[in-house]
């Protein structure tokens, strides 16, 4: 995708993909582009979305973002590293426990419902 914007200065903004903007054919880097590893590092908490579904892919993307916005620091790479797993481990455990709470308010509900319909405790799985 291109985008072109003439300025009032009579300069010419291109953009043309992130992190790069041409602005009258000088091209100015507007964030550092990221590294294998940094980008391998980045992906992990995106494996979310193959086990946890939707709230899995959600959480994994909040993980992704915060990766990519760590590794464009001006941290020393063991500390951009280290706190990149952190990010892994904070978002995985949150994921379990809302995915957690709300399998259990369903079962709950379930339960309530069947209690409601006239079963027994003795009844109720």
């Amino acid at each position: 995708m291109k985008y072109i914007k003439m300025l009032e200065s009579g300069d010419e903004l291109k953009l043309t993909g992130f992190p790069i903007v041409m602005l009258d054919g000088e091209e100015i880097e507007i964030a550092r582009k990221l590294k294998g590893y940094e980008w391998a590092f980045s992906m992990l908490p995106l494996l979310l979305i193959f086990i946890g579904g939707a709230i899995g892919g959600a959480f994994g993307a909040l993980g992704f973002s915060v990766n990519v916005m760590l590794f464009r620091s001006k941290l020393p790479i063991a500390v951009k590293i280290i706190l990149s797993i952190l990010v892994l481990l904070a978002v995985v455990v949150t994921h379990f426990v809302i995915a957690g709470l709300i399998y259990y308010s369903m079962l709950i509900t379930a339960r309530l419902d069947k209690l409601k319909a006239g079963s027994s405790l003795a009844d109720i799985d």
